[in-house]
Formats: structure tokens, sequence, C-alpha cells
């Protein structure tokens, strides 16, 4: 509401004072195009007029101070990238009645700001050129539809089923060849983990911060949230089914599913990984005094399916995720264990003519080394064998 007053945050970077909007670039655009922004501030009561005529204290905003009554809007322009804080920003008041544009590359090279002026109101209407096929209620809900109608590789394994053949595939499931089934395994397995992280932090929290006063000015969005609830729940019964074969498939060479490999392991530790991640850092935005001192009409509301006091364990997902993380990892350990056990006995026994030294402290030590490394997925065994952090840390001393 306009009649609330919140203390802004500053601007500690370049010291430029309160902002009103932080240092950001505008997502969801296609590439290169044009945004213009309008802006105009609502005077005094008693005074209407645009405020072309106001009187700007150049020493104030090199400070990034001043008072309430002579501190103009402002935006602030600075370079994008790593390298931001070495490049001075560029502040640029902003009298009522302007309109500035970011052209070309600007936005995928620099990152602009709003820094606050007086206690007066501003008000802007900003136009962009939105990318189509993305950030709609139309195009989640068509990719739920897809993803979920998709997963059939996955949970006829579960049921130890043969594939039904779709209608319109050229290929007959009969004439896959082993390695095709574990490709599509591990794709239908990334798409249901990548659009379960989707819903969560794109949609469903996004939803739920807004508070209850917002869902209730906009109840078309009442019926597309509840579907998206039910997709989500949906994807963590699939998500179960998968974590439950993968375990399955580390126990015993008997209960291994066919079409099981280690990127499957890898894309499900992956998409936990960066989930957890995520919540983290939405668990520290939560803590934002901010949001204790709302309204309780416009303080964020628990979703249904995300803060949930208890846990079915046959139709969700553990809350605990490092824990799930770990485990996904031991199994992972054991399946390679058990796909290379033969092979690495089979070399240990040529080597000691015949007979197999499982005492060797070789033995023992390149046992161990497999062992720590088949718990890690295939791009962290690349970086530890790249030596990539080592290479850093001498780079950086020097």
């Amino acid at each position: 509401p306009t009649s609330i007053k919140r203390d802004l945050k500053n601007e500690n970077l370049f010291g430029l004072g309160k902002t009103s909007v932080s240092w950001h670039k505008d997502s969801g655009l296609q590439d290169f195009s044009s945004i213009a922004v309008y802006h105009t501030i609502l005077q005094d009561e008693g005074n209407n007029r645009y405020d072309r005529d106001y009187e700007y204290d150049n020493k104030s905003l090199k400070n990034g101070k001043g008072s309430q009554n002579n501190t103009p809007w402002r935006v602030a322009l600075r370079v994008g990238g790593e390298n931001n804080a070495k490049t001075p920003a560029l502040a640029v008041p902003l009298p009522g009645g302007s309109l500035y544009y970011l052209l070309d590359d600007f936005n995928h090279t620099r990152e602009h700001a709003v820094l606050s002026g007086s206690n007066q109101l501003r008000y802007s209407s900003t136009h962009r050129v939105a990318r189509e096929g993305c950030g709609t209620w139309q195009y989640i809900r068509d990719k739920c539809d897809s993803v979920l109608s998709s997963c059939r590789y996955i949970i006829m394994s579960a049921s130890s089923t043969a594939v039904p053949e779709k209608r319109d595939s050229k290929v007959k499931e009969s004439d896959l060849s082993t390695a095709k089934r574990k490709k599509m395994m591990v794709k239908e397995v990334r798409a249901h983990q990548q659009l379960i992280t989707e819903i969560e932090f794109e949609w469903l929290r996004q939803w739920c911060i807004q508070g209850q006063r917002h869902a209730r000015l906009h109840p078309f969005w009442h019926r597309p949230i509840e579907r998206l609830q039910e997709s989500y729940k949906q994807l963590e019964c699939f998500s179960l089914i998968a974590i439950q074969i993968l375990k399955d498939s580390s126990m015993t060479v008997e209960k291994k599913t066919p079409g099981v490999s280690e990127d499957i392991f890898d894309v499900m530790i992956e998409g936990i990984e960066e989930r957890m991640r995520l919540r983290v850092a939405w668990h520290e935005r939560l803590q934002d005094p901010i949001f204790a001192s709302l309204p309780p009409e416009t303080q964020p509301f628990n979703c249904p399916v995300l803060d949930r006091t208890t846990t079915d364990k046959k139709c969700e997902m553990t809350e605990d995720l490092h824990s799930l993380i770990n485990n996904l990892r031991k199994w992972r350990s054991s399946f390679v264990n058990q796909k290379e056990g033969n092979f690495g006995r089979d070399k240990a026994t040529i080597a000691s003519g015949g007979q197999e030294n499982s005492s060797s402290p070789i033995r023992k030590k390149k046992k161990n080394n497999a062992k720590q490394s088949s718990s890690l997925t295939k791009k962290e065994q690349r970086k530890v064998a790249s030596n990539w952090k080592n290479m850093l840390s001498i780079m950086g001393k020097n």
C-alpha cells in the first residue's frame, strides 16, 4: 500500500544513497531489444506541476546524500560482471516527466538501479520486448503436460512391464538399443528435475511471497496455481520412483533395472543440489526484517506443497535434501563398484599370478580412491582430474 512508508536500503558499493530498485539487468527479454522507462513524480499537496525546475544540489549528488527536500530521483548505471566495482558508477538525475532508453546491448553488458530522491512518490512505466514462449501460464501449462506425459521409461521400469509404444512413434521400442534406452531415461529424469525446480522457484514461491492481499486481487491465477501445485505433487511422485529405482539398482545385480546408468545418478544429484542451494538462498531472503514489518495480508504465506510440517514418504519427497544427496552418492558408488567389480578382480588376479592379493597396500589404496571417486558425478570427477582449484591457488599467489 502506498500509505506505508518503508526505510529503503543503502547502495553501499558506491555510496549512492537509498535505492528504490537495486542493481539488476532486465530478464526474459528478446536479445538486444530496447527498454523504455517513463517516470513521473507526485508533488506535495497543492503542487501538481512536474519538477522540471527542480533545484539539484551537486554536492549532495556526489556524496549520495542530501536532505529530503533537495535530493532528486536518479537512475544509476554501472558495468556488469565480476569487475563492476572497479569502474565508477554513473548517476543521472530524473526530473518528473522524464523518458529514458536502454538501447542495443546495454542490458547485456550493464546494470541499472533507481536511486530514491525526496519523500515524494514516484510512478514509472517500463516498456520492454518480451521473449515469446516462456514466462506465461500457457507456457508452463503446456510444459507440465508435455513432461508429465513423457515419463514412460522410468514408470515402466518401476513396474517391470514393457514400455508402451507411442502411436506416433516411427521407431519401435523393441528396436531400441540399451544405449538408446539409457539416453532416453536420462532425458526423462533431467526434464522432470528441471521442471520441479522451475515450478517451485519461478512460480509457487514467487506467488506466495506476494501475500494474501495480492492473491485476493488476482483471482484469475487461483486455478493455475492450484494446477501447478498438482503438477508439483506428480513430479514428486515421479522423483520418488526414480530414487527407489536407483536405490534398488545399487543393492544387487538381480535388482538392477535395465537402462540405469551413472548418468541418471548424476542428473538426480545435480538437480537436487541445485534445489537445495536455491532453498537456502530463498530462506535467507525471507529473513529480511522488511517482511515482518509488513501488514499481515501483505506478508509471505506458506505454500501447501512446499511448507509442510509433516511428510508422507509414499508420495512426498523428504525436506532433508542434504541427507538424500548423501544417500544418492553412496548408492552411486555401490552401483559403479558392482559394475566394475568383476573387471577389477580379474585384473588383480592376473597381476598376482592367479591369486587375488586383496591385502596389498597398493591394492587397498587404489580401492579407496576408486570408492571415493565413484560417489562423485562425472562433472565433479573432471574438476578433480583437472586439479582446477590448485591451479587457481597457484595463479592467485603469482
